[in-house]
């Protein structure tokens, strides 16, 4: 009951899979959620914030604070509102009306992603991946997170403390891979995913963390 699930009665039916690396999508199942159901761009940012402070109760004046700084409190406290109707409309688009939301929880004017949804992140991915000491996995961890991380909102603050995070989490994994193509001798291979890897680091202007190939 802390979580606020005693309103929640029915499950829709499917996992929301989510890209966050490079541009923004998000499929219901196997079904793409088309621009056009978002309404706004407010609902998928409203989503995109939740996701990233997942596991957490945000506030309805912190959301407002951070996707609508600018306006003043009633007009931010409106839009929210209507941001928030149409994102549970495009996760949840055969909801009845009137009914408690199955994907975002509410307690009073505190807001979350149901911990008990089945939410799939491109970033809980590559994290694991990043993680792993099988050089495939990092491999395609590289791969995957070098896709800017959300791409589409490269201006917006609420975004910077995790796409900074993501890569040092990166850069991290490759100076890994580096060390273990080392460890088991393979020093030519090491230096070509060495210099593979960083090179598109430096060119978006993100300051290397250099491994000794010595």
């Amino acid at each position: 009951r802390d979580a606020g699930l005693e309103g929640v009665e029915s499950h829709p039916g499917y996992t929301l899979w989510v890209r966050l690396f490079g541009p923004f999508m998000a499929w219901r199942g196997r079904e793409p959620i088309r621009p056009a159901e978002w309404q706004r761009e407010k609902a998928r940012h409203l989503f995109q914030l939740l996701l990233l402070n997942r596991g957490q109760w945000l506030g309805r004046d912190q959301i407002c604070d951070r996707l609508w700084p600018d306006a003043p409190g009633d007009a931010a406290v409106r839009d929210f509102k209507v941001a928030l109707t149409a994102l549970n409309k495009a996760l949840e688009p055969d909801r009845v009306q009137g009914s408690p939301s199955f994907f975002i929880l509410r307690r009073e004017n505190f807001y979350m992603l149901n911990p008990q949804a089945a939410i799939r992140l491109d970033v809980a991915e590559f994290e694991q991946q990043a993680a792993s000491d099988d050089l495939d996995e990092i491999r395609r961890a590289l791969v995957l997170g070098a896709n800017e991380f959300l791409a589409d909102n490269l201006n917006e603050e609420w975004t910077q403390a995790e796409r900074e995070r993501l890569n040092r989490s990166w850069l991290a994994a490759a100076g890994r891979l580096c060390s273990l193509l080392i460890g088991i001798g393979n020093r030519e291979e090491a230096i070509q995913a060495y210099y593979g890897d960083i090179a598109s680091v430096i060119q978006n202007g993100f300051t290397p963390v250099f491994v000794d190939i010595d």
